[in-house]
């Protein structure tokens, strides 16, 4: 969209943006300026080894167990090389390997993400990863080739103008009981991060809890929001772009 001129044609001064969650109760807002969301990288490791018969294992080299390994190990990477006051998130999301029960398979891949809120950790964890996931692989006497699906999407950082807005804005129109955001950093991460880089904005988020029972993440099958929440949007979203429109 950006490089298509969505910006430019007509000219965009700032831009919002609001986007549910189940994360928060009916009625509130969060605003938080500076890093709000994390950014995202995604990333495939292809195991090689060598396969065989399930019952001979020491004549084959078995990518499952390879897999596994750096799987498990690569939580060492956030837990032992990460600063303690910094944050990251590794998620392995997929495994595929093998056809039958009892055959060992040649290769494997592993797909997973990577989430972080600093361009210095960010490099650090991408770098690591890669010499990580080969280490571990050669010591089993198989490889392992990571990469990377492109430039992954950079974090989500709000101005802090145009967020003092956004919370004004709530406020007047919910009351200041219901806006929060000073501590909530949100691993997930967003797209929007791309706009926020080109012009000044905020990427705000209304909550949809349901009523009772635990609330359950984006992305999760048992996902389900309380469509209370979407007038409360529709209210702050409405006063956001008529004050900005105003000046």
């Amino acid at each position: 969209m950006i490089d298509a001129g969505a910006l430019d044609d007509p000219r965009v001064a700032e831009v919002y943006g609001l986007h549910l969650t189940t994360q928060a109760p009916v009625g509130q807002v969060t605003v938080r300026p500076g890093p709000a969301m994390a950014s995202a990288d995604f990333f495939d490791v292809e195991i090689a080894g060598h396969g065989g018969h399930g019952a001979y294992p020491h004549l084959s080299v078995d990518p499952i167990t390879v897999a596994a390994n750096i799987l498990l190990g690569m939580q060492n990477l956030v837990s032992r090389e990460i600063a303690a006051q910094e944050t990251a998130v590794l998620t392995v999301g997929q495994i595929v390997s093998g056809t039958k029960h009892n055959i060992i398979p040649a290769t494997a891949v592993m797909r997973g993400s990577l989430r972080t809120f600093t361009p210095a950790v960010r490099a650090q964890v991408k770098e690591r990863l890669g010499a990580y996931a080969r280490d571990i692989a050669r010591a089993s006497r198989a490889e392992a080739r990571l990469s990377f699906q492109g430039e992954g999407c950079p974090t989500v950082v709000n101005h802090e103008r145009e967020s003092a807005f956004v919370r004004a804005c709530a406020v007047a129109e919910l009351g200041g009981d219901t806006v929060k955001g000073e501590n909530n950093l949100v691993m997930a991460s967003d797209d929007m991060s791309l706009f926020l880089q080109a012009r000044p904005g905020c990427y705000f988020q209304v909550g949809v809890a349901p009523v009772s029972g635990p609330t359950r993440p984006h992305h999760a099958p048992e996902f389900e929001m309380n469509e209370d929440g979407l007038p409360v949007a529709l209210r702050v979203a409405t006063s956001v772009m008529l004050g900005a429109l105003r000046g």
